[in-house]
């Protein structure tokens, strides 16, 4: 079953097909995001600012994750992986979390 928000929700959006199912509902709703839908989408693109005013975005700096694991790692004895297997491992975990 689908998710169907209702007026005065506040949504968290991982993925960009659910983004434009948001927008189609909220439009088919007659609704204006930012004030009777408030979404948060993840990682920001120039799209976004096109496709709906009202949309915020959060960008995860994945150059400092990176950093901050392998500082972290070094003390507690893990496995240290290169910056861009991290940001792969990174997504599939988050991944994990948001299907």
């Amino acid at each position: 079953m689908p998710f169907v928000p209702n007026a005065g929700d506040l949504c968290l959006v991982m993925d960009d097909n659910d983004l434009v199912n948001l927008i189609l509902h909220s439009k088919q709703q007659e609704w204006i995001l930012g004030q009777d839908l408030g979404i948060i989408s993840y990682n920001e693109t120039p799209l976004k600012s096109v496709v709906g005013d009202g949309i915020s975005t959060i960008t995860p700096d994945y150059e400092q994750m990176g950093t901050s694991m392998t500082k972290h790692s070094k003390r507690r004895g893990f496995a240290f992986y290169g910056k861009k297997k991290m940001k792969k491992l990174i997504k599939e975990k988050i991944n994990i979390f948001t299907t």
